[in-house]
């Protein structure tokens, strides 16, 4: 469902939503949300905030929802991959990234990203050879955290929050 472009309009989920619809920006208000996608949504301000002091260029939104971490990695230049469980959930993410124009620096996987995550593997070239180095899965408190293990110039690749 997208939302009317008025600030002052009715949130079309209630009004125990309303102040979730208002924080809306105009163009966020075109995305396509669910209830709780609504109410999980990470906004773009917020986002590309959180882009800007999470260190390099490639991150796993592993609990994209509706998309709104990927969308605000993206667009701040970083490669994603983003994965959610919920296939309703990841048409949403694929629509609002195409939304934003950045839906070709994003891969859309559909699975369950505590079973997908524990097998990625990043590799990062370092001089003229790439460095493949092992990832070491941690969960904490509904997010994932990937940090790299086997080379002193890796920094963490992914924090990420989670949108439903």
């Amino acid at each position: 469902m997208t939302f009317s472009s008025e600030h002052d309009a009715p949130c079309p989920f209630g009004a125990l939503l309303q102040k979730y619809c208002d924080r809306l920006s105009e163009q966020e208000r075109r995305m396509k949300l669910d209830a709780q996608a609504l109410y999980a949504l990470v906004i773009q301000e917020m986002a590309l905030h959180t882009a800007a002091v999470t260190p390099g260029d490639e991150i796993v939104d592993a609990f994209c929802g509706a998309g709104g971490s990927a969308i605000g990695f993206a667009r701040a230049g970083k490669r994603v991959t983003a994965i959610e469980l919920n296939g309703e959930r990841l048409e949403m993410a694929r629509h609002n990234a195409a939304l934003f124009g950045v839906a070709d620096r994003i891969t859309f996987i559909h699975g369950d990203s505590l079973q997908l995550v524990s097998t990625l593997v990043h590799i990062r070239p370092v001089g003229r050879r790439a460095l493949r180095v092992a990832c070491r899965i941690e969960t904490k408190m509904n997010s994932v955290c990937i940090t790299q293990h086997g080379a002193q110039e890796c920094a963490p690749s992914l924090i990420t929050g989670r949108d439903m």
